[in-house]
């Protein structure tokens, strides 16, 4: 019985000693404490939320207008999020002048809110147009030779999605 004893004892030691020296080879002796850790990965799984808002708003909006509007109607569009529980989607005319079109979700209250009433864009719109205008052209000056399109497509009056 003793003996038996001692083989429990030697074989949890050897256990635990290979424990740690797994946690070290493995890199888990590298992980922040766990209340960091689950800050963490909450901040993650709250941006692939924010993330599934917005491509859900953008999709609803986008078939909402085809069925009011004729793709010629529709100078573009903006997904933005003006507060911290909504998520809109404006699509305005081909000046980028007056919205055509505005579809709002509220996820906290799961609400949703679509008007077809033409209206001037409001100027935090204008902002988000531009800014999503900005982003653009900055990926294709910057990506646009491996997109197969001239870099320097401005010179040439050409524009984006333009082939060559």
């Amino acid at each position: 019985m003793l003996w038996m004893a001692c083989g429990v004892a030697v074989a949890m030691l050897f256990s635990c000693s290979t424990t740690r020296n797994s946690a070290k080879m493995s890199g888990l002796d590298r992980l922040p404490p766990p209340s960091e850790l689950f800050a963490t990965l909450d901040s993650i799984v709250n941006e692939g939320w924010q993330l599934y808002y917005s491509e859900r708003v953008n999709w609803i909006a986008s078939d909402l207008v085809l069925e009011k509007f004729d793709m010629d109607a529709i100078g573009g569009s903006v997904t933005w999020k003006p507060n911290d529980s909504v998520w809109a989607a404006v699509f305005y005319d081909s000046g980028a002048k007056n919205c055509i079109f505005e579809y709002r979700y509220n996820f906290v209250l799961n609400q949703e809110e679509s008007m077809d009433v033409s209206r001037p864009i409001s100027s935090l719109e204008q902002i988000e147009i531009n800014r999503k205008k900005r982003m653009i052209e900055q990926a294709v000056d910057k990506y646009a030779d491996s997109l197969f399109l001239e870099s320097d497509y401005h010179r040439h009056g050409l524009t984006a999605g333009t082939t060559i």
